[in-house]
């Protein structure tokens, strides 16, 4: 499957975490109304409707871009170099093997907890105990490269040696 990206393919995680970081950024919203978090909800719905379980099919390049791109629209205080550098830091805490075992479903399921707790803080009005609203859009940005990286292979590659 080709993955349409706006950069040079990546000879390392982290370059290629950061390629996906900076086409999400550059992702076309101009067709989508200004509710951007009723948006999430939409998207996500759509993808998990369609791909929930199924081995044969997940979401395409342009769907993960697009689901990043609202988190970011909705946040209002995401960038590039954060965002970049926070997804590098999760995965050299985490590994890849949280992720491997589970895929795309696996993503799909993490990213409707996380929208699911940002719904209920935003319809309460509750500040966030754990987490702020901030680290959940980010959150939903990462999982949408991770999303990119499983479907271009790149998910596997290994990190740059840490500085």
């Amino acid at each position: 499957m080709a993955i349409t990206s706006f950069s040079a393919p990546a000879e390392t995680w982290d370059a290629s975490a950061k390629s996906y970081v900076a086409d999400i950024f550059w992702t076309d919203l101009s067709y989508y109304a200004a509710d951007w978090n009723q948006e999430i909800r939409r998207h996500l719905d759509s993808m998990i409707d369609a791909y929930f379980g199924v081995d044969s099919a997940a979401p395409s390049p342009s769907e993960w871009q697009t689901l990043g791109r609202l988190s970011v629209e909705a946040s209002g205080l995401l960038n590039v170099q954060e965002t970049s550098v926070t997804l590098c830091n999760k995965q050299r805490d985490y590994g890849p093997n949280n992720i491997a075992r589970f895929g795309q479903s696996g993503l799909l399921l993490r990213l409707h907890d996380k929208v699911a707790r940002l719904e209920n803080l935003i319809s309460t009005g509750r500040d966030a105990k754990n987490e702020s609203l901030h680290d959940t859009y980010l959150d939903i940005v990462g999982y949408s490269v991770i999303g990119l990286m499983l479907l271009d292979g790149s998910f596997f590659l290994p990190l740059a040696p840490f500085d």
